[in-house]
């Protein structure tokens, strides 16, 4: 069974000149056995990067960025399996609004919290995503058991 391994945005540059480091990074990653690759941007990278992970972080940021936030052209050649969101400082009100915005963005993961990241900002952005949201409970008891599957 392949294991998760994801490379953190501080070890993820974005930009073309960082391709060649990023694949021989990987390469070596693969060296150690079979893994699903997640590329942690936390922003829409160069094309090229689509083809070195099996999905991407391509957005990770506050609620206040990601109802503005505009996928690249790029993005629709690819499935939506391929991308993933990180929201945060998300209300329980706009839940919804969110996950929409997530399918009109083509991102087939997504995970939404409420939480705030402390300052000055924990590195990657990754830690308000280590425990469930205030709300967790309300969508649970509407969508039923299997929403965290």
């Amino acid at each position: 069974v392949p294991r998760g391994r994801l490379l953190p945005r501080t070890r993820c540059p974005a930009d073309a000149r960082a391709l060649p480091a990023v694949s021989a990074l990987l390469a070596r990653v693969r060296a150690l056995g079979p893994a699903h690759l997640v590329l942690g941007h936390g922003v829409h990278p160069h094309p090229g990067y689509a083809a070195l992970a099996a999905q991407l972080v391509t957005f990770a940021g506050p609620w206040s960025r990601y109802r503005w936030a505009r996928p690249p052209e790029w993005t629709a050649e690819h499935p939506a399996e391929r991308f993933c969101h990180l929201v945060h400082s998300l209300p329980a009100t706009r839940v919804e609004e969110a996950l929409r915005l997530a399918r009109w963005q083509g991102a087939g993961t997504v995970t939404l919290t409420d939480r705030r990241p402390r300052e000055p900002q924990e590195p990657g952005g990754i830690g308000v995503f280590g425990a469930l949201p205030g709300y967790w409970d309300e969508i649970v008891s509407r969508n039923g058991r299997g929403v965290s599957e």
